[in-house]
């Protein structure tokens, strides 16, 4: 059975934070003023802005990456 797929933009939101975390910790500093986990304070987030901070992040580490 395969992921659903919020299930699996979420687990490479985590894959490419971790990546960020390691490889560019003052790129990721920042990283928490885009908080990745709803609480009581945030709306319901839906698939398309998990997508959105996920290509976001990845533009960030594309870019960190080819510095």
């Amino acid at each position: 059975m395969s992921q659903p797929p919020v299930f699996a933009m979420v687990n490479e939101i985590f894959a490419v934070t971790a990546r960020l975390q390691n490889d560019f910790p003052a790129i990721y500093e920042h990283l928490m003023e885009t908080p990745v986990y709803e609480n009581e304070h945030s709306s319901h987030v839906n698939a398309s802005e998990y997508l959105q901070y996920l290509e976001t992040i990845g533009i960030q580490l594309m870019l960190c990456e080819n510095e």
